[in-house]
């Protein structure tokens, strides 16, 4: 196994992530970036480690993208090969599931309640965030 470690590889790319200031997909540069690369007979994988920041509002996020030689499939009927990668973003965020801007107004019972389910939407646990509508509702 023969392991790498680069540092700026990806640093001055121009990504289009939702900006969690903005609210709707932006324009981000890559600051800095680290990269994880791992080599085997017949593997290969590379965590991309990066810090990110908005070209409209400046805001920071991190980011990290995983990518191996066995993320891909190929459709039979089209001929064509998929490849993908698995990409996180810290803090999470989903394009129109952001909190309320007056939340703080509601009852502090109410508002953990509403600050957990909007968390759990963002996250993708989907049963936790179903579970946190059921409490609001209630």
């Amino acid at each position: 196994m023969e392991r790498t470690i680069k540092k700026d590889k990806t640093a001055g790319e121009q990504l289009k992530l939702i900006c969690a200031e903005c609210r709707i997909p932006q324009k981000h540069v890559v600051l800095t970036s680290m990269e994880d690369c791992i080599k085997e007979s017949n593997f290969e994988s590379e965590k991309s480690y990066q810090i990110v920041q908005c070209l409209n509002c400046e805001a920071l996020c991190f980011r990290s993208e995983y990518d191996d030689s066995e993320s891909h499939a190929y459709d039979m009927e089209t001929g064509e090969d998929f490849h993908w990668t698995s990409v996180d973003i810290f803090p999470h965020r989903t394009a129109g599931r952001f909190k309320i801007k007056d939340s703080f107004l509601l009852p502090p019972i109410v508002r953990q309640a509403y600050d957990e389910l909007v968390d759990a939407m963002n996250a993708g646990q989907t049963i936790l965030a179903g579970l946190g509508i059921r409490v609001l509702l209630e």
